[in-house]
């Protein structure tokens, strides 16, 4: 626990989520004690009163530094503690649903360098200066009980805001079942976990409900984790040609490192038919297949495939167990990266595919080519797949 005599390391105006991101990032701790929010270590330790308003906006409104901490508190530093609505309120601090708290965390551990739900006006702390907000107004024992005086002022309040939440959510999870993309039973799962959390119980009882993470939710319904369930690997496959752009010489280096090399025709007839990669998805580390064959693909290593880079060329398609090209590119995500000097495949341009453009003499900028190969890949992972695999026509093949 931070000593509450411990003063700022130096004066000054900052943005205290600036602050706790370098702390967070760094490994350096943030605590909490008598109404003051502590980041750092001592000599280079700075304390922010809880209470004041920082530049996160959520649901429920701008967030203080000390429900930042909170949400930190419970769901990074010590993940073994319960964090939803109740005890949220109980402890007088702001709920973040598991897609805020999510992109907040990686924000503040350094994972991502923005978050969606960081206002444009920043919000800036005088440090060695007089507070610019009220003091806490929370106790230090948030569990003890209030008085019934107490109780009965803000009874009132808090129900009106409970209503307001509760009625937010479910026009939201009638949207989403409403929705022609959406499979009713993840809807109605949805909305099981969104009463949960607003509840902080489980359906079924009085019983308090823990955490319920961002992963945990996708769990029940993407992809990648359904391949993972199947006990294989996460496959890509890449074009088997040794004049792609990309093929399985050089795609190691793109999209696990972001720099790309021009592959040596040379080592072509040496390569390796099958390399592995590694990527952290929604907080998890998977490791990837990568193949520029399908001639032995059984049925597991299709349901198994999840992306394919393709040149463009019609025989790298030819024979996969698809009735069309929209169906394919439906149950497996295509991707055509070329050359920015030249033009897209015309296949590519009439494919429902992913186009990325390399540049050519800017070596500088293959992360950012890596970072959009991954975000439009993850986004397909976590949601559930089109069954639209076939064995009654293949690509390419003229119909019976």
């Amino acid at each position: 626990m931070a000593s509450g005599s411990t003063a700022p390391a130096a004066k000054g105006k900052v943005d205290p989520l600036d602050l706790m991101r370098q702390a967070v990032s760094n490994g350096r701790p943030v605590t909490h004690e008598n109404g003051m929010i502590f980041i750092g270590e001592p000599p280079k330790q700075h304390q922010v009163p809880d209470s004041f308003l920082c530049g996160a906006k959520m649901n429920t409104g701008l967030f203080d530094i000390g429900s930042i901490w909170f949400l930190l508190d419970r769901n990074f530093f010590n993940k073994g503690k319960p964090y939803n609505m109740k005890v949220c309120e109980d402890s007088n601090y702001k709920f973040a649903s598991a897609v805020e708290r999510k992109d907040l965390i990686e924000y503040l551990s350094g994972k991502i360098g923005r978050s969606k739900f960081l206002t444009e006006e920043r919000h800036f702390y005088t440090l060695g200066g007089p507070a610019t907000r009220s003091p806490s107004r929370r106790s230090a024992s948030p569990s003890k009980k209030r008085t019934a005086a107490e109780g009965a002022l803000s009874d009132v309040s808090n129900l009106e805001q409970a209503l307001m939440r509760v009625e937010k959510r479910l026009r939201q999870n009638v949207d989403a079942l409403t929705s022609a993309t959406m499979d009713p039973r993840i809807s109605s799962e949805a909305i099981n976990i969104a009463k949960a959390e607003l509840t902080g119980e489980m359906m079924t009882g009085a019983r308090p409900m823990r955490s319920i993470t961002a992963e945990e939710e996708q769990k029940t319904l993407g992809l990648l984790w359904e391949i993972r369930k199947m006990g294989v690997r996460p496959t890509i496959v890449v074009p088997c040609s040794s004049t792609a752009p990309v093929n399985i010489l050089n795609v190691k280096q793109l999209l696990e490192e972001g720099r790309w090399t021009k592959p040596n025709p040379a080592d072509w007839r040496t390569r390796a038919r099958e390399i592995r990669m590694k990527k952290e998805v929604c907080g998890e580390e998977f490791e990837f297949r990568v193949v520029d064959s399908t001639a032995k693909f059984m049925k597991a290593d299709w349901k198994a495939t999840v992306g394919v880079l393709v040149d463009g060329k019609e025989w790298q398609l030819k024979g996969w167990p698809f009735a069309s090209h929209g169906q394919l590119f439906n149950a497996i995500r295509g991707f055509h990266i070329y050359m920015d000097n030249l033009n897209p495949h015309p296949n590519c341009e009439l494919w429902s595919v992913v186009k990325i453009g390399l540049k050519r003499n800017a070596r500088h900028q293959d992360p950012a080519v890596m970072m959009e190969f991954w975000s439009s890949l993850e986004k397909f992972l976590l949601q559930k797949r089109r069954r639209e695999f076939t064995t009654s026509a293949m690509i390419g093949e003229k119909k019976r």
